[in-house]
């Protein structure tokens, strides 16, 4: 899916009852932008874009718990990307 910090989450489905919908986000580690997603609901299958891929991204932002396992994830591919370089 591509290079980065993935962060995937099993998310609940709004209209399905007993249904998680996988959803994955793919974040550059200098900028933390997203720079891919994907869910296997059919709102992505469809339109590209959904209401899972956005809950995940507010989860990111939101959660202090969360935020701070992807910094972790950052600082450590950083360090990584630096031992290759040297």
């Amino acid at each position: 899916m591509g290079e980065g910090i993935a962060v995937s989450a099993d998310i609940r489905s709004k209209s399905r009852k007993g249904l998680l919908q996988y959803t994955r986000i793919v974040l550059d580690p200098p900028i933390m932008k997203i720079t891919m997603a994907s869910c296997d609901c059919e709102g992505y299958t469809f339109r590209g874009h959904c209401w899972y891929i956005e809950t995940l991204k507010q989860l990111v932002v939101s959660d202090e718990r969360v935020r701070e396992e992807v910094m972790k994830a950052k600082e450590e591919l950083m360090r990584t990307e630096e031992d290759i370089a040297s």
